[in-house]
């Protein structure tokens, strides 16, 4: 079930994931939002007044963090084993872009422009090329990077580890 405390109104979602689910992120609107689920997969929900979902399967387990980009357009998952998987929308279809293997990921966001995705570990915070996996730059921190995020405009990006904020101007990475 999924309420909708806006509008005042109850969706009831069919059962699609055998198991719980274990990850949910929204997209670029309240329309449409992403599940993955004990069984493996991964749904893209549409909200309506009947809610459909299309589903995919991941790669590798995608049982760790899960953000989109803000507009939508990427979604990047991550699991225990240090796999990062990255995928576009292209008309409402998720295709892989990249995967690729690092540290476990404790923490990621991805740039407001969908140009860079930033993934923090337990010791460094890389900044990836979406589009291709590669590594642009690494930033190494004293412990785990628990969180990270970029300014609105991208200008910016902040992380967070070991009770030290630390800002980055992202023209100078």
């Amino acid at each position: 079930v999924l309420l909708d405390p806006l509008r005042a109104h109850e969706h009831r979602l069919p059962r699609a994931h055998v198991g719980g689910v274990t990850q949910i992120a929204w997209g670029s609107s309240a329309k449409f939002f992403t599940s993955f689920g004990q069984d493996g997969a991964a749904r893209r929900w549409e909200i309506s007044e009947e809610p459909i979902h299309t589903a995919w399967r991941p790669p590798h387990d995608a049982r760790g963090t899960l953000v989109f980009s803000a507009d939508g357009a990427w979604l990047a998952a991550t699991d225990s084993s240090g796999h990062i998987n990255i995928w576009k929308d292209r008309n409402g279809e998720f295709t892989s872009t990249a995967s690729f293997v690092r540290e476990q990921a404790a923490s990621m966001s991805f740039h407001p422009g969908g140009t860079l995705l930033a993934v923090g570990t337990a010791g460094n915070l890389y900044l990836v090329d979406p589009r291709t996996g590669e590594e642009v730059a690494r930033i190494p921190h004293i412990d785990i990077v628990n969180g990270v995020s970029f300014s609105a405009d991208g200008s910016s990006l902040a992380t967070v580890s070991s009770k030290v904020l630390q800002f980055w101007n992202t023209e100078d990475i």
